[in-house]
């Protein structure tokens, strides 16, 4: 015993002047810094705003800890001891004590920033390295600089792991405080294949930002890893681009609802997001998955939780760094500063902490000390890079590297990957509580809500009974089950009720009893209901039921009959013609006017063909003019009764309390589409053809050919036609006066009847001599069509 306590006193003394020791006149210090890009923030920040006080790209303040360290052991900071060999020798070591000399730069441009980091870099023992808010490109580069200076840099980046992979070599002196979003979604995947038991089959779909972000993308390759890690397969895996995001995500949204998947992962930007649940909202009717996980929940957004959505996003999963979890950094105790969460957040001059500077710099510094439990300090003035101990530094990068804990942080244990990023815990996994704040599900030991499997919307109601969504406080909450109404069932989906058969939903909801001319199978509704045959209605949600004034109506639905219908406005028939009436118009009106041409060309070519006189050539043409006129007379009523029913609409109740008009000839046609405006001026224009045209056309053949209809017959001309008849003027033969008698009787009949005497102009004629004295005119020998309505005299 006294051989000790001689060996202690002569130790006291022998380091009573040593340097870094207690007491020492001078202070040691371990040297470090950053270089970020620089940001103008402007003058908002203040001392209690932790997020806007620095300008650059991270804008956290690194000196509260700093001062913390460095008030440790009465204000003589850091303490470094071999405690291990002092118990393994039983003999004592010194303890070394030292402050933090901290230097923080900012550049502008990257050939700025390199010449900084090569001028300063060597001089540090610790470089805190861009993270988030920082271009991913500088900081990769920066890490690169640090690599080739070997110096230990850490940075507070989530997708190290993939940074590094595309930094084009393995970069051993780089860490990453944060834990690798690569494994975000490992507890949700883990927890889903849980609950989801021995189902014959498990689906996933993930939805991802693409393309570039290296956090994004690690959060999509992790999540596709664990699902297949715990065999669930991936039914559908989408990119989303950021100009087609909306569109993008509402498709992929469908075909995931189609396929009904149990679970999804989504990685997505705060705004795609928010397309992403509302798009799933709206389909939630249809399908709601088992289980959904986002990265988003944890970010704040106008001071609301999930990007601002807040409750929207209760029941969701997430898995974030450990910083996002008071209940978790409150309870995790640092090794440096000896405080917890809330201890140094209560002594920190920092409302709020996030500790991504802090924790890599705590885990550094635990590390240097557990170097040196094992290990004599040959040179306390220069601890890290001394000529008397040149392996001590990279002894400390080989500890962080190890992939042992060497420590622990706010953030949890203190151990690395071998790509350098934080792995102490795997990221907590929560969710969104019905107070809109964070909830921790798992590690088990922090939770502070039960893990819900499947979400609340997913969940079935019993028999008869549906989901309403109607009254939910939040979209994937759970859903009220509804009886059914009288005279209706639950049917897929689950949402909704309907009719049983023989009833039908109508405008008011209610089942009603199916009247005569429909067909009501279970589930029918107002606007798919089957229609009988020989029964039509104005509308799909239109309740009349007529019956069809013509066998034309074959009945079903406009997507089940084999016919095809007409669609216009909204307006579904279900009662089908052979042909449109625009059809029977354009055919009732051209077939005449072809008819007429073909008379004028074969008329043409036969008075051409003939050298004949022209008397000859005047009877061809009057006959293919009667014969014109004739055609005329037998059409002209029915096309103009076509022509004019163009003009003739009816008016009709339709869906929505709408008024359509329908044409009465053919209800499939709105009277008030464009197509039929255009065949209403083709029905004017044919409308001055036959109508007006015909009877013009008639007219005026009458008018012009007047006086070989109607001649003039004086009275002296009747009177000798009377004698003749009265026998009193000589007569020739007996086949002579019949002929005279039977001539003269028709012009007696005209002279009563106040009309004109015509001559008839046959072979029989009256002797010259006689119409010499008579003065009757002889007609020409023409046939009777052209001599009665259009011959030329």
């Amino acid at each position: 015993m006294l051989l000790t306590w001689l060996m202690f006193s002569i130790f006291a003394i022998a380091s009573a002047q040593a340097p870094c020791t207690w007491n020492a006149t001078e202070p040691c210090y371990l040297h470090l810094g950053s270089v970020f890009e620089y940001r103008d923030r402007g003058t908002s920040g203040s001392q209690s705003d932790s997020t806007s006080r620095e300008s650059d790209c991270d804008g956290r303040s690194f000196q509260p800890y700093l001062d913390a360290i460095n008030s440790l052991n009465g204000g003589k900071g850091l303490m470094v001891h071999s405690a291990g060999l002092e118990i393994a020798q039983s003999r004592p070591y010194p303890k070394y004590y030292y402050r933090l000399n901290y230097t923080r730069l900012t550049f502008e441009d990257w050939s700025h920033g390199q010449a900084l980091g090569q001028q300063h870099f060597p001089e540090w023992s610790y470089i805190a390295g861009m993270g988030n808010g920082c271009n991913d490109e500088l900081l990769v580069e920066q890490a690169k600089l640090a690599n080739a200076t070997e110096r230990i840099w850490v940075s507070p980046r989530g997708p190290w792991s993939q940074l590094s992979r595309a930094s084009g070599g393995p970069l051993p002196w780089a860490f990453s405080s944060h834990l690798d979003s690569w494994d975000y979604a490992k507890l949700a995947a883990q927890q889903f294949a849980l609950k989801m038991g021995r189902a014959a089959k498990k689906t996933a779909a993930i939805l991802y930002s693409c393309c570039g972000n290296k956090f994004f993308e690690g959060v999509r390759l992790g999540a596709q890893q664990h699902l297949e890690d715990n065999g669930i397969t991936i039914s559908l895996h989408e990119g989303v681009l950021s100009d087609t995001a909306v569109s993008d995500i509402e498709n992929a949204v469908e075909r995931l609802v189609a396929m009904e998947v149990d679970v999804v992962f989504t990685s997505l930007g705060g705004q795609d997001f928010g397309v992403f649940v509302e798009s799933l909202e709206k389909h939630r009717e249809l399908h709601v998955p088992s289980g959904i996980f986002a990265v988003n929940l944890p970010w704040v957004r106008n001071g609301v939780e999930c990007w601002g959505l807040g409750k929207n996003c209760t029941h969701f999963l997430t898995g974030a760094q450990v910083m996002a979890f008071p209940r978790i950094t409150n309870s995790s105790r640092d090794g440096v500063i000896g405080l917890n969460g809330s201890e140094w957040r209560a002594q920190s001059a920092f409302s709020s902490v996030d500790y991504d500077l802090e924790i890599g710099l705590s885990a550094f510094l635990q590390a240097v000390q557990g170097v040196f439990q094992f290990r004599e300090v040959r040179d306390p003035v220069n601890l890290l890079h001394s000529a008397a101990d040149p392996d001590v530094y990279t002894a400390v990068r080989n500890l962080m590297l190890s992939g042992d804990v060497f420590g622990n942080t706010f953030a949890g244990p203190a151990a690395f990957s071998p790509l350098g990023q934080m792995k102490g815990m795997a990221p907590p996994a929560a969710t969104v509580a019905s107070t809109g704040d964070l909830a921790v599900l798992f590690p088990p030991e922090f939770a502070q809500a039960p893990f819900e499997y499947p979400v609340p919307a997913a969940q079935n109601c019993e028999a008869n009974f549906y989901k309403n969504f109607s009254e939910v406080s939040c979209p994937f909450c759970a859903a009220e089950c509804t009886h059914c109404p009288e005279h209706s069932e639950r049917l897929d989906p689950a949402t909704t009720s309907s009719c049983k058969e023989l009833y039908y939903a109508g405008n008011s909801s209610e089942c009603k009893l199916c009247p005569e001319g429909l067909i009501c199978k279970g589930g029918s509704e107002l606007g798919n209901l089957n229609l009988s045959r020989g029964f039509w209605r104005a509308g799909r949600f239109v309740e009349e039921i007529r019956p069809c004034q013509v066998d034309a109506c074959l009945g079903g639905t406009h997507t089940e009959t084999k016919a095809v219908t007409k669609a216009t406005w909204g307006l579904e028939h279900d009662c089908i013609y052979p042909n449109t009436f625009y059809d029977r118009l354009v055919v009732t009106t051209l077939l005449p006017i072809s008819i007429w041409l073909v008379l004028a060309v074969v008329c043409y070519f036969r008075v051409w063909s003939l050298n004949a006189e022209k008397r000859q050539r005047d009877e061809i043409q009057s006959n293919f003019i009667g014969a014109a006129l004739m055609v005329a007379y037998l059409v002209l009523p029915s096309v103009s009764s076509t022509i004019f029913d163009t003009f003739k609409c009816q008016s009709f109740s339709l869906d929505d309390e709408r008024v359509g008009r329908f044409l009465q000839a053919d209800l499939a046609i709105d009277c008030n589409a464009e197509v039929h405006n255009r065949f209403m001026i083709y029905a004017g224009i044919m409308t001055v053809v036959y109508p007006v045209g015909i009877p013009i056309w008639m007219a005026a053949s009458l008018w012009r050919h007047r006086r070989s209809i109607d001649p003039s017959v004086s009275m002296h001309e009747m009177l000798k036609a009377q004698e003749i008849l009265d026998g009193k003027r000589p007569t020739g033969s007996l086949k002579s006066k019949f002929l005279q008698a039977s001539k003269l009787s028709k012009l007696s009949f005209l002279s009563k009847s106040g009309s004109r005497l015509v001559g008839l102009g046959s072979s029989d004629e009256l002797s010259a001599s006689e119409e010499n004295r008579t003065g009757l005119v002889q007609a020409p020998n023409k046939p009777s069509a052209c001599f009665w309505l259009i011959g030329k005299k």
